[in-house]
């Protein structure tokens, strides 16, 4: 019987660069195994246990979905006839999730033991404590049979996201924490969900939010989207006490994100506030983090964000040690119809308070992002949105998948170390060919084309030609189809309705020719394959009866779908987030009604 040794040399990234001190979040693997002896190596615990499942994937073995099920191992197996040498370093430093959707407790811990047998390194929990995600899951919110009126608590929140630090942990992952509640928890106002916020506030509170049409309230009873009045001194000392003495409370955290106020057009108009823009005070913000951490002795990560009314860089002030700071760009207002590409830019419009539309194209996007370059910048990443709700656009998953790909090529173009995915955990229908293509090309790969079509080999065996040629179609159909382009549905009525029934045949044809029960290696991927199609063969029939202006016919088709889909959940809850497609679709079917009923 064979021995291998497992260990950790940190000099081991010297082998890739020659810088004197390795950074704590590179990793390098070292794996030299002949015969069932030998070495495996990583420049920190976390590499250790990616090249531990580095040599299981180069043994054969394949993991294909999170949890045991989605796991392949080979039947046969000689280690004395085996030969294993890889040294490697992954091409991005940050390759990381971020929690969304809903989610049970031990789906998020699936999902975060998927990361490291991916070669990912990195796991962000939104807000304290992620009860908004934890409470759609356990509430069935959306659900229409199984919602559950009992109470879901934030104390068991908290227990759950505990558990979850532990597991990230445990396997030596990057822990980034919190982003969101900074403008609300300090004030005493709870901020764990995008929801409106019944609460007494009370004067010496009000006066601290941000003054709008000249009232200070809660922007729309939101506290989330509530914006403070950023020009007090004694409202920034309040915030950067509260981040100081909370990370004080929690040493597990690696980055702490501090955000501002979600959404837009929502920031203070008095008169202290507008001679500067809202990332002036920011800057000003984050720069007394910085002194108060340094005099304190807290020595971790803050990633600032470039979002929604950040977009518009400071005019005045730098960051002063950028050494602290992480900058993550998010542009959650793109097209994903197109890839990022570096030489696209947009000069940014001038910056009007509480007026502003987000960009939608690459160029403009890219533009914001270049004219944040200079404000001090030190380590980067971008955090995107690609399997957040843009994935539900593509009923095949193909091109979605490749303009996640070249994304993620041209980062190192753009002067980005790596990619957060904000997205729902289970974003795996048709398949997980998304997740797998963001993971190899962070570690270094750069055919998507090869990367998907090893992904479908492994899965589907003999049919992978066959399936992966009809998602194809099926993702060009639905790109022609534009979901992006609401108005385009009734301007172009009759290519739609034509486009709907070529979707409908082709789903047909797959229902008729394909065995679920065989065509995969695991028996869950031809169960979320077979759901997949049915729902969308629904979703496409519905709209094309809206479109042809059948709107009752189509409201009862598309009731049907969606009850289909919820009665299948036990079968797809590992693949499919019932719960955010729910909402995604209904809300753009809703608005591609409102539009087709709308009369000129």
């Amino acid at each position: 019987s064979g021995e291998i040794k497992l260990a950790v040399h940190p000099r081991l990234i010297s082998a890739f660069e020659t810088s004197a001190e390795p950074h704590p979040y590179d990793d390098a693997i070292d794996i030299a195994v002949i015969g069932g002896n030998g070495t495996i190596c990583g420049s920190n615990s976390r590499s250790v246990l990616i090249a531990v499942y580095r040599y299981l994937q180069e043994l054969g073995c394949r993991f294909l979905f999170p949890g045991r099920a989605g796991e392949l191992f080979p039947t046969e197996l000689d280690l004395a006839s085996t030969s294993v040498v890889v040294r490697e370093r992954p091409r991005y430093r940050h390759r990381g999730v971020c929690i969304e959707g809903a989610n049970s407790i031990e789906g998020l811990i699936d999902a975060i033991d998927f990361l490291p047998k991916q070669g990912m390194n990195s796991y962000f929990i939104q807000f304290q404590e992620a009860y908004t995600f934890f409470k759609r899951w356990y509430r069935h919110e959306g659900h229409p049979h199984a919602a559950s009126k009992e109470e879901f608590t934030v104390d068991e929140a908290r227990r759950y996201t505990a558990l979850a630090v532990k597991e990230i942990a445990r396997r030596g992952l990057i822990y980034h924490a919190v982003g969101h509640g900074w403008t609300c928890e300090p004030l005493g106002i709870p901020g764990y969900e995008w929801h409106p916020w019944k609460g007494e506030i009370a004067p010496e509170v009000a006066e601290q939010l941000a003054e709008i049409d000249g009232r200070r309230e809660l922007f729309h009873g939101v506290p989330l989207n509530t914006s403070l009045c950023y020009s007090r001194p004694d409202t920034r000392r309040l915030m950067v006490t509260y981040m100081s003495d909370y990370v004080e409370r929690h040493p597990d955290i690696d980055i702490l994100h501090v955000w501002l106020a979600d959404g837009s057009n929502n920031q203070c108009e008095c008169e202290n506030c507008r001679p500067r823009r809202p990332a002036d005070w920011y800057v000003m913000l984050l720069n007394e983090i910085d002194a108060e951490f340094c005099e304190r002795g807290i020595d971790i990560k803050v990633c600032f964000i470039i979002y929604s009314d950040l977009l518009w860089p400071p005019l005045e002030g730098e960051i002063r040690n950028p050494e602290r700071f992480v900058m993550m760009f998010a542009p959650i207002s793109r097209t994903y119809r197109e890839p990022f590409y570096s030489d696209r830019y947009e000069a940014p419009p001038e910056y009007y308070r509480n007026q502003n539309e987000m960009p939608r194209s690459v160029a403009a996007n890219l533009g914001f992002y270049r004219a944040w370059d200079e404000v001090g910048r030190g380590d980067s990443l971008i955090f995107d949105y690609h399997y957040m709700w843009a994935h539900y656009r593509d009923i095949g998953g193909v091109r979605i998948a490749t303009i996640l790909g070249e994304d993620i090529n041209n980062l190192d173009s753009l002067n980005f170390n790596g990619y957060m995915s904000c997205q729902v955990q289970r974003a795996m229908a048709p398949n997980a060919m998304g997740f797998t293509v963001m993971a190899r090309t962070l570690w270094g790969e750069t055919d998507t084309a090869a990367i998907i079509n090893a992904y479908f080999a492994d899965l589907y065996g003999a049919e992978a030609a066959m399936i992966l040629r009809n998602l194809q179609t099926l993702s060009d159909l639905s790109h022609e189809l534009n979901f992006e382009d609401v108005p385009e549905m009734k301007e172009s009525a009759t290519e739609k309705v034509w486009l709907c029934k070529e979707i409908e045949k082709l789903i047909e044809g797959m229902l008729r020719q394909i065995d679920f029960s065989s065509v995969s290696k695991l028996p869950l991927g031809g169960r979320i394959l077979e759901v997949h199609l049915k729902i969308w063969h629904g979703l496409a029939t519905a709209l094309r009866l809206l479109i042809s202006g059948d709107s009752e016919s189509a409201e009862t088709v598309f009731e049907d779908t969606l009850l289909y889909m919820w009665q299948r959940e036990s079968d797809v809850m590992f693949a499919l987030d019932c719960f955010n497609f729910n909402r995604t679709i209904r809300s753009l079917f809703q608005e591609i009604k409102a539009t087709i009923e709308t009369t000129v």
